[in-house]
């Protein structure tokens, strides 16, 4: 089965490390007209930082904010793979 990898966000290999990765998704979260909470900021230095992670918060509180800085990291990084269906 063939793999086909995602094509990688338009970042410099210096843009991966996790500095970088938070500055970017702040300025899109701020591009957003969103403020991070205490608990989503926290959350995501720890994913950017290769910790795993665990939020549990209200309804409301910005959980899926934190998975797409995930999902952000993730691509910026070319860690994503894709296998297609055959």
């Amino acid at each position: 089965m063939e793999t086909t990898r995602l094509r990688p966000l338009t970042l410099d290999a210096s843009a991966a490390a996790a500095d970088r990765l938070y500055e970017s998704f702040s300025d899109y979260a701020d591009r957003l007209g969103l403020t991070l909470y205490p608990h989503q900021d926290e959350a995501i230095i720890e994913l950017l930082g290769g910790s795993h992670v665990i939020l549990t918060t209200p309804t409301g509180s910005g959980k899926s904010l934190v998975a797409t800085a995930a999902i952000h990291a993730d691509l910026s990084t070319d860690a994503c793979r894709s296998t297609p269906p055959r």
